[in-house]
């Protein structure tokens, strides 16, 4: 790891965020119902690691006694914190979640003068330059125990995911960094030719660009806001240009019988169904019967015909019929490559071995409804070999009747920039897209 210059990335990408205007610092800051909602807040998301994300939506909901303003102003900071949470336990461990508010409100530019509460003033304590706690914490540390630091992780899964990322990627504070920054908005064009989509995106007076590694993706810059537009309903997914990649490598074919077996709300399945042009049949499993609902809502209003069917453990709630020519596998994952969306997603990283276990489950049971001949993508949001290449490494093992095939023949319009040996991989701070690995298997016969 090339340490110093790594780290001072990674700081420096934490710390770069817009600060408020001046009074919203002190109205975080003083007692009242900012504060005291905000920090409550952030204690429960503290708490919660696993299910943070939920809790942070379902409390900035219900916060009724905020101003639509103040509950704006209270999100942008619990996300921040979120963020930046590592760099908080470094600089002050001892802190409870008041005195991690204040110490970065004060980081973004309050006077710290302006805490003159007892309360506050006892949690808030010596003010102290975080990046420089940072760096202090971290100078000694071996290079995988720095990264689980970085992290915010400890102990043996630090070391593990820590060593992981020096495996895969020969700067891993590189893509710390990247996935400290704040994630474009990406879109998949559906119902108009993309330079069309673009072209009336920015006759909206948005800033699109043409994605540089999709077919159909548009980009446009962070926290673009995409409400009241004058388009017809179908125009365009919201879609990662490295999900999209990930649904293009099935080379889904007019007339086949698909399965998105892991589905979630369906980006990937409408995708798949695009490519399927109205014929063949296409069907959809999660268990989360939600998400089911949600993709059911997105496919009518995209014009995609897909059939849906909840999984519980003792299988499908319906018959899924015979075996399929192309099964796409989107696993649960830690979602590592999605950590700059979604950054509480790294406290998932405490049960990687109970991940990888599931994935191989998933794995397996999606591999044997494949038809002989037929193909199946595996594919992950996570950076870690531990939950791309290992796992495919271990089921071709296991299964002597599967090959891999090489990305780039399964898709040979994929550019070489995203192909890592057989397997597709994207990088935030590389390509610009979220972190996805994809391996594409066929079944012999």
């Amino acid at each position: 790891m090339q340490a110093e210059a790594g780290i001072e990335s990674w700081v420096r990408a934490l710390t770069a965020v817009a600060p408020p205007e001046d009074e919203a610092l002190r109205r975080a800051a003083v007692p009242g119902r900012v504060r005291g909602i905000g920090v409550d807040l952030w204690a429960r998301v503290r708490a919660a690691r696993g299910g943070a994300g939920g809790v942070m939506r379902r409390g900035l909901r219900e916060a009724r006694a905020l101003h639509s303003r103040e509950r704006r102003l209270v999100g942008d900071l619990l996300r921040s914190l979120v963020r930046v949470e590592p760099l908080l336990a470094l600089a002050r461990p001892a802190d409870g979640p008041l005195g991690q508010w204040l110490a970065w409100l004060v980081h973004l530019g309050l006077d710290p003068e302006a805490v003159s509460d007892e309360e506050g003033l006892a949690a808030l304590g010596e003010v102290v330059d975080l990046a420089e706690a940072a760096r202090s914490a971290l100078a000694d540390l071996e290079p995988a125990a720095a990264l689980g630091a970085l992290l915010g992780l400890q102990g043996a899964v630090a070391a593990r995911v820590g060593a992981d990322l020096l495996r895969g990627t020969g700067d891993p504070t590189a893509f710390l960094a990247g996935s400290a920054e704040r994630a474009p908005v990406g879109l998949r064009a559906h119902g108009m030719p993309r330079d069309e989509l673009v072209a009336r995106l920015r006759a909206e007076g948005l800033d699109p660009e043409p994605g540089r590694w999709a077919a159909d993706a548009v980009v446009l810059p962070a926290g673009s806001h995409l409400g009241g537009l004058g388009l017809p309903p179908d125009a365009y997914e919201l879609q990662d240009e490295g999900s999209q990649l990930v649904a293009a490598l099935l080379d889904v074919r007019p007339g086949e019988r698909v399965l998105d077996a892991c589905a979630g709300a369906g980006g990937k399945t409408l995708a798949l169904g695009r490519a399927l042009g109205g014929s063949g049949t296409l069907w959809a499993t999660d268990v989360r019967g939600p998400a089911l609902g949600e993709l059911k809502r997105r496919a009518h209003a995209a014009g995609v015909r897909v059939r849906t069917a909840l999984l519980r453990e003792e299988g499908p709630s319906v018959e899924l019929g015979s075996a399929f020519d192309a099964v796409l596998v989107d696993a649960p994952c830690t979602g590592s490559g999605v950590w700059r969306r979604h950054p509480e997603l790294r406290w998932r990283l405490a049960d990687l071995e109970a991940t990888t276990a599931l994935q191989d489950r998933v794995l397996r049971a999606s591999a044997a409804r494949v038809r002989p001949g037929g193909r199946l993508v595996y594919a992950t949001c996570s950076v870690l070999r531990a939950e791309g290449e290992d796992r495919v490494d271990a089921f071709l093992a296991e299964h002597p009747g599967w090959t891999l095939v090489p990305a780039r023949q399964a898709l040979p319009t994929l550019d070489r920039a995203l192909v890592d040996g057989p397997f597709l991989r994207t990088w935030p701070e590389r390509h610009g897209v979220d972190g996805f690995f994809g391996a594409c298997l066929e079944r012999v016969g």
